[in-house]
């Protein structure tokens, strides 16, 4: 609860909850969350997408939720997919799954969207190193 006062205070922040988050974060975040930015409707989930390899549920929840970008979480290894809408999961910093710690960067200049992959310095997810050190035998 701490880490989110901490950025709700920079007056910036866009959150819904997770499925792990503690019952107080959950009663004061909503599941879902639509806002605008420049012409550019967002919508935030959490638990949208069920597979990294097929993404067609998260698109049709972002086709029903009726924005141009859906940011999602819950699989922790990113994703940035454009096709009727731009699909985002944006990583783990803290705790990636089949990737390296990372976040998505976002812009969005007069309704032009771009987004950035960010490598973040940590520890990766215990199957990404263990696959490593196998490949350096």
């Amino acid at each position: 609860m701490g880490f989110y006062k901490a950025l709700e205070a920079t007056g910036k922040l866009r959150a819904v909850h997770g499925n792990s988050d503690e019952d107080a974060l959950k009663e004061l975040l909503p599941e879902e969350l639509i806002f605008d930015v420049e012409g550019v409707r967002i919508g935030i989930v959490h638990q949208g997408a069920l597979s990294v390899i097929d993404t067609t549920p998260i698109k049709y929840k972002a086709l029903e939720m009726g924005v141009n970008v859906l940011v999602f979480g819950h699989l922790h290894r990113p994703i940035i997919e454009k096709n009727d809408v731009l699909l985002i999961c944006p990583g783990s910093p803290t705790k990636p799954r089949m990737s390296d710690p990372c976040a998505v960067e976002l812009v969005i200049d007069n309704g032009s969207m771009s987004t950035e992959l960010i490598g973040i310095t940590g520890q990766s997810c215990s199957y990404i190193d263990f696959s490593r050190k196998l490949g350096g035998r």
